[in-house]
């Protein structure tokens, strides 16, 4: 059996969409661990690419989500601990940072701090307003604000949220209490989460530090690898799979991506903040016209 490199490396604990799986976006995931973090990327179990009743399940996973990962942190423990494992003692479990695209950017952030704003919730799913599933996830909740974070991953230092939903979920009131500094990517032709119902107010509430990124020729799964499997639609059930020319490729919006993210891990995970300040300095002016960057740290 090999040996992880000597070191011991920061954790990247990655949470995929709805009906995806784990190894979807393999692009950031690997620009991730070339630059030196372990990713731990487990599959949501009820709620992957191959189960048919996904959709069924909406409610129970979603609530399960942020505990998946919990247990996947404590899995790493474990094998950090471990003699005979090839990550034993490489891993710096005190360094974490989650990441997640989609249904995985709403666990990512429920596991940086935030709170599901249960009353204002109701309130829009009453109007009309279905927050692309999750009002079935409510009738489980009964305080007025529920914190779906375990108690294990209450020292996460940085969180990722790549085409983040559902605003209506959280409120203002529930994004408030994000703890960790979190990135957000998106892009403005996305047509699953839209930005303008999404990203633009989830981070307009995300305390600072934070970070934006959007893409102007960007879908929804510009941060994975989906245009590389055959057939996606027919795979994922007529998923708009967004492969087409008028779309940035996703192997070109994941390498900035992986860019922008590893100076933002680099700066609150790593205690290392000269890449994020040179990308303030710079506005990340190399990609004009491909992303428009913000970065807030204070």
């Amino acid at each position: 059996m090999g040996r992880a490199a000597p070191g011991r490396w920061p954790l990247i604990l990655f949470s995929h969409g709805s009906r995806a799986v784990n190894v979807q976006s393999v692009d950031l995931c690997e620009a991730w661990a070339l630059a030196g973090y372990v990713v731990a990327a487990p599959n949501h179990v009820g709620n992957t690419l191959m189960d048919a009743n996904a959709g069924e399940k909406m409610a129970e996973v979603g609530l399960r989500r942020p505990d998946d990962i919990a247990a996947t942190l404590s899995f790493v423990t474990d094998v950090n601990d471990d003699p005979g494992e090839v990550l034993f003692d490489r891993v710096d479990v005190e360094r974490v940072a989650v990441a997640g695209h989609s249904f995985g950017a709403l666990t990512a952030l429920v596991v940086s701090g935030a709170a599901i704003d249960v009353v204002g919730a109701r309130t829009r799913c009453d109007a009309g307003d279905d927050l692309k599933g999750a009002c079935d996830m409510l009738a489980e909740l009964t305080d007025d604000l529920y914190v779906g974070r375990p108690p294990s991953l209450e020292n996460i230092r940085a969180g990722i949220a790549l085409s983040p939903a559902v605003w209506g979920l959280f409120g203002e009131l529930g994004l408030s209490k994000v703890t960790a500094p979190v990135f957000v990517g998106a892009g403005t032709l996305d047509t699953v989460t839209p930005v303008k119902e999404h990203a633009e107010p989830i981070y307009a509430a995300l305390p600072k530090p934070r970070a934006l990124a959007m893409f102007p020729t960007a879908g929804h799964y510009a941060f994975s690898n989906f245009c590389d499997i055959p057939d996606i639609e027919t795979l994922s059930g007529g998923v708009i799979a967004e492969c087409d020319e008028q779309f940035i490729d996703s192997h070109e919006a994941m390498a900035i991506t992986a860019t922008l993210t590893l100076a933002w891990l680099d700066a609150y995970v790593r205690d290392d903040p000269a890449p994020l300040a040179a990308l303030e300095e710079t506005a990340a002016a190399q990609w004009s016209g491909t992303v428009d960057v913000m970065v807030e740290s204070k």
